[in-house]
């Protein structure tokens, strides 16, 4: 068996390699760090835009049974397409608005399912 023989000096290794290290560790705790606030970004404006378009059923319903003037569709289907379909739709049941519409009873979960792909792609990486 070999002989090992005993290191009298510690081992010197170039400081650029810790330099290195430590970049790469702070990169990634960057980038984890980066990761979670997005996700929180994402949830608070998703939790904010379905309240919304859930309220703006609402507000549309109490319009419509007073006579006042109505919130247009196309508002309420831009809303839902920025994230607040389930909210909308969560609206049109709970306040049976727009329920015998069919661009909204099959649109509505139209662009829920297109959402939903959607963030299903992303995640998946395709």
């Amino acid at each position: 068996m070999a002989e090992r023989l005993p290191l009298t000096k510690p081992l010197k290794l170039p400081s650029a390699l810790f330099i290195m290290a430590e970049n790469s560790e702070d990169s990634a705790a960057e980038e984890v760090s980066t990761v979670k606030t997005s996700v929180i970004v994402i949830l608070v404006w998703l939790v904010g835009i379905n309240l919304l378009a859930f309220g703006m059923m609402f507000a549309d319903k109490r319009r419509a049974k007073t006579k006042k003037q109505r919130i247009p569709e196309k508002t309420l289907f831009v809303t839902a397409a920025l994230g607040g379909s389930i909210g909308a739709m969560a609206g049109m049941w709970a306040f049976r608005h727009k329920t015998k519409h069919k661009i909204f009873v099959y649109g509505m979960p139209a662009i829920l399912a297109a959402q939903l792909l959607i963030v299903w792609v992303a995640v998946r990486g395709i």
